[in-house]
């Protein structure tokens, strides 16, 4: 992190920081920003997981389609993509542990801690 807690200028200045902030290697690939878009580039890659869930649900519910087991999958499908996209840009615009909790980062640390 290139600022001190006590330049932390964001929104989320209250809450404690990820696990990946501390660490020496830091958090992904891009650079953690004292703003209240952490990391704004990977926030803009999860609006794709949001474009698609969208698109997904709307084929699925659209006027005259049947019922079936195929739009019932799309639909679930378009959930899981919508949780994704928020989760994912909620975790890198804010990387507080709340929001670890809340993305699947939290089960790949705990997988790859353990490994």
């Amino acid at each position: 992190m290139a600022f001190g807690p006590q330049d932390d200028v964001s929104i989320w200045r209250a809450m404690p920081v990820a696990a990946c902030v501390s660490e020496p290697s830091g958090c992904f690939c891009e650079q953690v920003e004292n703003s209240n878009v952490r990391q704004p580039h990977i926030v803009f890659s999860h609006v794709a997981y949001i474009l698609v869930a969208a698109y997904a649900m709307v084929d699925a519910l659209l006027p005259g389609r049947d019922l079936t087991v195929s739009t019932v999958y799309a639909f679930l499908w378009g959930w899981g993509c919508l949780w994704v996209g928020l989760s994912g840009a909620f975790y890198h615009s804010s990387l507080t542990e709340f929001s670890e909790m809340c993305s699947w980062q939290a089960e790949v640390r705990l997988e790859t801690a353990n490994a």
